[in-house]
């Protein structure tokens, strides 16, 4: 039986202005590669509608959802509502070639311009086509009663694009994460008992929200902050690799990535720099575990024990 995971990501694609909010993940023992990234928190029944998709509300899709950030994006960034749905046509190419796929762009592309007082006549035409065909109710052939809310929805949403629109709105810019320390940079974390472990930053995590650090933790806890040159001799303090077998990660893993829960940055006072090091890299995932700042302390202790 699959187990349901909460672990908390980076709100990249369904989620707007950067936020980190709550996933789910399945995970199931005999799946390799799909071990848990944090420890479970509670159990949950959950079911996909159709490949993709949670439900038969407009955005409650992954493509849905991901074309209105993209496009919310561009425009919060200052490029035009035209030059935003070039970019779009151009990055989805392939996914407007598949047939399935490309009904739940259009249909997602128009009902973001509209709610946003920027729909354009040939996003609108195309959406348009599509409801009046049907071609999207086929994706939900097999499930009836969410075809009849499905046709719904498409209904609402077809009338919403032929009545009369609102002005452009104010779309705000998003606050994208950002890490200002380098790739080898040894920073000491100080633990609510006083003593200090020492993250090494391994690598970022990139997207559109921005840049975050992956660390690594170090063999090393003290009540005093060690000088660079011990460092240069720790090991690394390996992840629990859960039920992962050596053939499916021959490497333990060592990397977890940290976002802040306010603003765009971890706060300062969090870690102190120790000094700089090259270093040779390293397996550090995926999957790896990803944290907020201020439930860093509960998953070094859940994790590694360190308290």
């Amino acid at each position: 039986m699959a187990e349901i995971w909460r672990h908390e990501v980076p709100a990249t694609r369904t989620h707007g202005n950067g936020r980190i909010v709550p996933a789910l993940f399945v995970h199931s023992g005999a799946d390799e590669g799909l071990a848990p990234q944090t420890r479970p928190i509670r159990i949950l029944c959950v079911s996909l509608i159709v490949m993709g998709a949670w439900g038969p509300a407009i955005f409650s899709d992954d493509t849905a959802s991901d074309v209105r950030d993209e496009y919310r994006d561009h425009v919060g960034d200052g490029v035009s509502g035209i030059e935003a749905t070039d970019r779009l046509l151009v990055g989805w190419k392939a996914s407007l070639e598949d047939e399935d796929e490309s009904t739940v762009f259009w249909l997602a592309l128009a009902a973001t311009q509209q709610r946003c007082g920027r729909l354009e006549d040939r996003v609108r035409d195309e959406a348009l086509a599509i409801i009046d065909s049907g071609s999207d109710l086929s994706r939900w052939s097999d499930q009836p009663k969410w075809a009849k809310r499905r046709r719904a929805v498409l209904q609402e949403l077809a009338a919403s694009l032929r009545g009369p629109q609102s002005a452009p709105k104010h779309i705000r810019k998003r606050l994208r994460l950002e890490c200002e320390w380098p790739i080898g940079e040894h920073l000491a974390y100080r633990l609510p008992s006083g003593r200090y472990l020492i993250f090494r930053v391994a690598q970022y995590h990139e997207d559109r929200g921005g840049r975050s650090p992956i660390f690594q933790l170090l063999r090393w806890i003290g009540y005093r902050r060690p000088p660079m040159w011990r460092m240069r001799w720790c090991r690394l303090h390996p992840l629990p690799d859960f039920n992962l077998t050596p053939e499916s990660r021959p490497l333990p893993r060592t990397g977890f990535g940290v976002f802040p829960s306010k603003g765009s940055h971890l706060a300062k006072d969090q870690f102190e720099s120790i000094g700089n090091a090259t270093f040779k890299a390293r397996d550090i995932g995926p999957p790896m575990p990803f944290v907020m700042d201020d439930q860093l302390d509960e998953f070094l202790e859940s994790e590694f024990g360190r308290s």
